[in-house]
């Protein structure tokens, strides 16, 4: 199972509603076989772009919770500050 789809099913299962996760739970871009990693766009980026994309959409659905957007990404509170103020830690 590759990375994105670990940290997709992470975040659905924490947003399921009861016990399992449920096809109502995937984003329509998973049942239609599409990518979740990039924008709707065509564009080409940088991993590091890439990755603060990611976790901007990660705060997103989790309403801007840090400790919870930590746990589904798979990093600690201070990685995450850290990837998100790259200028403080410079």
């Amino acid at each position: 199972m590759s990375g994105s789809w670990k940290t997709s099913l992470s975040m659905r299962a924490w947003m399921a509603q009861g016990y399992e996760i449920d096809v109502r739970d995937l984003p329509e871009a998973h049942l239609n076989g599409e990518s979740s990693l990039g924008d709707e766009t065509d564009e080409l980026c940088s991993l590091e772009e890439l990755q603060r994309r990611h976790i901007e959409r990660v705060l997103k659905r989790v309403k801007d919770k840090k400790g919870q957007a930590a746990e589904i990404l798979g990093i600690g509170r201070t990685t995450l500050y850290r990837l998100l103020h790259p200028e403080a830690h410079r």
